[in-house]
């Protein structure tokens, strides 16, 4: 899943929906960062006992940090504590 702008639907609003789909068996997510990192840890901890997510997280090398800051107008910061977030 990828979600561009969020202009109405984040991340998390998707994966509650993933995890409810029968036929949904493995979720893949690009992100970029997140604006709830609560909410998003509260989906995937109900998700992950029933369905492997790889998250692919942009922005963890200093060419992809300028390039996700420039794309997303994202904050140095809140891209940093959403890496920090998905190592627990």
């Amino acid at each position: 899943m990828t979600l561009g702008n969020r202009i109405d639907v984040d991340e998390s609003d998707v994966l509650d929906y993933l995890d409810q789909d029968p036929m949904t068996r493995v979720i893949m997510v690009y992100l970029e960062g997140t604006a709830n990192g609560q909410r998003l840890m509260q989906s995937l901890a109900k998700i992950i006992p029933k369905k492997p997510v790889l998250i692919l997280k942009s922005g963890r090398t200093e060419v992809g940090k300028r390039a996700t800051a420039s794309h997303t107008a994202a904050c140095q910061d809140r891209i940093l504590s959403t890496v920090q977030l998905l190592h627990r």
